[in-house]
């Protein structure tokens, strides 16, 4: 079984890599109806709509005008995220908004910035 280390991945607006991630995370689920007839034993269930959605955090960068600049809430991205890295392995894209933006900063810290996102991605090859 192949495994990967977390630093290999890469998150990308369009062909544009943000700078300073640290985490990315992605999540997808799915509606699930209950089909089950009366004479059924077991319930049953068939999938409906998906839903996704995530968050990339990073060590607050200003300078990065192309990358973490353009995370502003509302606002919609074409977001790439690459576990493995560029080219290897699978990839998960799509158009997305940002639903929130938040920098924070502590005294014994790095200013951080977390964004999350709403919509399913799309998985294919890197």
């Amino acid at each position: 079984m192949a495994t990967h280390a977390g630093n290999e991945g890469i998150v990308k607006i369009s062909t544009v890599t943000v700078a300073e991630v640290t985490l990315w995370e992605y999540n997808e689920s799915a509606n699930l109806v209950e089909d089950s007839e009366l004479v059924d034993t077991n319930k049953t269930y068939k999938a409906g709509q998906k839903d996704g959605g995530g968050t990339v955090e990073c060590h607050w960068d200003p300078s990065d005008t192309t990358g973490q600049n353009t995370l502003r809430a509302g606002a919609s991205i074409a977001l790439v995220l690459y576990p493995t890295g560029v080219g290897v392995g699978k990839k998960w894209s799509g158009t997305v908004p940002i639903d929130t933006m938040k920098i924070n900063g502590s005294r014994d810290g790095l200013v951080e910035a977390t964004f999350t996102f709403k919509g399913v991605l799309a998985e294919t090859a890197a």
